[in-house]
């Protein structure tokens, strides 16, 4: 299953918009499309305008500028706009699960709307929107980017985060995970988790003491009667001892579940790392199916890459 990646990059001045940029680039690598964008003076309906991170022409560190980007088949879409002013760690990200951003109308600093559309970060409508923190402001934090090429259960896995230089720390986190065959039901037509979340203190956004836990998002029953768009909130997990058969850590699933509320499925990539002495840079089997250790999670890492602290 191909990897493709940026990760252990230090990120500069711009900030958010370079790293939002460089999710752009590494999903557009692994097989996503840009239908359309705006550098936020010139709206571009076939996507072309935004060709880098910067201020000025072409340039996505400008107030309201965005970009709309589409999952390989022409599934899913999400949809990411900069705040105004200098607050490049300030954005709106929204998603649809199969609608697409086709409606509304578009321009230079207004984003298209989609029927099914759900607000991940911010608030507002596209003609009025409200923003909130994405990074750390100012930059000087490493990105880490990650995406696979592979269809899972008809959703393409995307792991996007910062962590602080020289701690490890991890601030921002962007998800999007498809879930194991068959541990969802089979009407369900969107079996992915969602999430994004950005917490500026000296733990890990994924998780790592008792007042600081995941939040994710996914939908239950999609396109049928009683459709739902949940968030769900996870515990820390029990601590277990290290195998007795490799001395190795134990990897546990993660559930996708709202307690009383709604089952969703099992993730199928990022897992819970049973140990809380394993901190970033940490890895598990680095050389086969890598993965790295945020707070409590293990998540999707590239073979052969070392994580930088």
């Amino acid at each position: 299953m191909a990897k493709f990646h940026d990760v252990n990059t230090v990120v500069g001045a711009n900030g958010g918009a370079e790293f939002v940029y460089r999710l752009l680039a590494v999903l557009i690598a692994a097989g996503w499309t840009k239908p359309a964008d705006s550098d936020g003076t010139t709206y571009s309906s076939s996507g072309g305008q935004v060709t880098g991170y910067a201020t000025g022409t072409n340039g996505l560190n400008n107030a309201r500028a965005w970009v709309r980007l589409q999952e390989p088949g022409g599934r899913r879409e999400w949809l990411f706009q900069r705040d105004t002013s200098t607050n490049e760690h300030q954005w709106r990200i929204c998603y649809s699960a199969a609608a697409k951003f086709t409606g509304g109308s578009p321009g230079a600093t207004q984003t298209p709307s989609a029927t099914d559309e759900q607000i991940i970060l911010g608030g507002g409508s596209h003609a009025s929107p409200t923003f909130a923190q994405l990074v750390v402001a100012g930059g000087g934090y490493r990105a880490h980017l990650i995406a696979q090429s592979t269809v899972v259960g008809g959703c393409y896995g995307f792991w996007a985060l910062t962590t602080v230089a020289g701690t490890g720390y991890c601030n921002t986190a962007i998800l999007q995970e498809p879930l194991w065959d068959n541990s969802y039901p089979a009407e369900d037509t969107d079996p992915c988790l969602l999430g994004v979340k950005f917490y500026a203190g000296a733990y890990n956004v994924l998780g790592n003491h008792a007042g600081l836990h995941w939040v994710g998002r996914f939908w239950t029953a999609y396109g049928l009667g009683g459709a739902s768009f949940r968030s769900k909130t996870w515990a820390d997990p029990p601590a277990l001892p290290v195998s007795p058969y490799n001395a190795k850590f134990v990897k546990q699933p993660m559930y996708v579940i709202e307690t009383s509320q709604a089952w969703k499925g099992v993730l199928r990539h990022r897992e819970y790392c049973s140990v809380s002495t394993h901190a970033y840079p940490d890895t598990y089997d680095l050389t086969t199916d890598a993965k790295v250790v945020i707070g409590y999670s293990l998540v999707p890492w590239p073979e052969n890459v070392a994580p930088i602290l």
